[in-house]
């Protein structure tokens, strides 16, 4: 019998307001349009505990109560969670894994952002990522300015860290640019390939695009848009 083929993860990133949970929820419909296995991953999530750790770190309090390390550490908390009970089986079983956030946020958030610093998160992910095998195959980074994010979530819910101000959104960008040109350049090993897609364009288009890289990474160029 032939050995099952290894499953491979995309990972789409981005400021809040980009598009992630849209594109995500894009390419996995694409995906079950074409018969190719995939699973949706959601960071914080995807597992009992994962869901009871994102209300935590979500739900909207005064934004000092959680020391910026405990948030760090839980975010990773449901992130192994999510590895070991979601991710891991999908990808021994050859699906396609598609993550609304991974570790690109904790470097850019909690690591930039938050002042801890990129060792924190490269430590923890060489500790406990790493070894797993779970590096992603690909980053897709919606990049929008913070600004404009923030207006397409007027009227929704938000949660904690929608609320903090501008200046706090300026340095989570900056921290996705800087993960962008790690990643690029062998210097961060969070994933084995990145892009940056501008968020602006319209959802149709961006979607296009995202499909078009998903083809090249499973070598199914009989699929290009």
């Amino acid at each position: 019998m032939a050995e099952q083929q290894r499953g491979s993860i995309i990972v789409f990133e981005g400021p809040e307001g980009a598009g992630k949970t849209t594109q995500s929820r894009l390419l996995y419909d694409w995906c079950v349009d074409h018969q190719i296995p995939a699973v949706k991953a959601i960071e914080p999530g995807g597992t009992l505990l994962g869901q009871e750790i994102r209300a935590i770190l979500l739900q909207d309090r005064n934004n000092d109560q959680i020391d910026p390390r405990a948030e760090l550490l839980l975010f990773y908390a449901a992130r192994l969670q999510n590895l070991k009970e979601v991710v891991n089986p999908s990808i021994k079983d050859g699906k396609l894994v598609i993550f609304d956030r991974f570790e690109g946020s904790s470097f850019a958030y909690q690591g930039v952002a938050r002042g801890l610093g990129v060792k924190a998160i490269t430590d923890l992910s060489r500790m406990f990522v790493q070894p797993s095998g779970c590096i992603p195959d690909l980053y897709l980074f919606l990049d929008v300015p913070p600004g404009l994010g923030l207006k397409r979530k007027l009227g929704e819910d938000i949660n904690r860290f929608e609320r903090e101000n501008l200046t706090f959104h300026n340095r989570v960008r900056q921290g996705y640019f800087q993960l962008y040109r790690g990643i690029r350049d062998g210097k961060y090993r969070l994933a084995q390939h990145a892009e940056i897609i501008d968020a602006t364009m319209p959802q149709d288009i961006i979607h296009k695009m995202v499909v078009n890289q998903v083809i090249k990474l499973l070598g199914r160029e009989d699929l290009f848009l």
